[in-house]
């Protein structure tokens, strides 16, 4: 893949290029847009696979503890990544400052209700306190 991009780079025209470097430039690739894949840490990695998913159409990233095995600035720059991202991305993780970076929650019981929490501190208050999720502030049950 590695040798296959940085073959693509130098067949691009200048329009194309330019537009090619804008998008590498949104997910902080631009100054590794020739590197071999294989040489990439792991938050590049991540990124430009977040990239290659975006240019091929998807729309919604599944991640499961996207950020367990990557250090602070790689965790960093996956968060970064997926600002860019225009899509929906659903996360599991226990990673309390990459959650922290989302809009919106859902969370699950242990007796299967599920409740749709508008924001991390009242998601943050519906973990440590679980028997209290009804009557938090603008959490609502998501059941019919």
């Amino acid at each position: 893949m590695a040798d296959q991009a940085a073959v693509g780079l130098n067949s691009l025209t200048p329009s194309e290029e330019e537009r090619a470097m804008k998008t590498l430039s949104r997910y902080g690739l631009v100054n590794n847009a020739r590197q071999k894949f294989d040489t990439l840490s792991g938050g590049q990695k991540a990124r430009l696979e977040i990239l290659r998913l975006e240019i091929e159409g998807h729309n919604v990233l599944l991640l499961d503890e996207p950020t367990d095995n990557l250090d602070i600035e790689s965790s960093e720059a996956l968060e970064h990544a997926l600002d860019g991202f225009e899509g929906t991305v659903v996360a599991v993780s226990h990673d309390r400052s990459f959650l922290a970076q989302f809009d919106r929650f859902i969370m699950i019981t242990d007796d299967g209700e599920v409740y749709a929490l508008p924001d991390f501190d009242i998601a943050l208050k519906g973990l440590t306190e679980p028997d209290k999720l009804a009557s938090l502030r603008l959490a609502k049950p998501l059941h019919e």
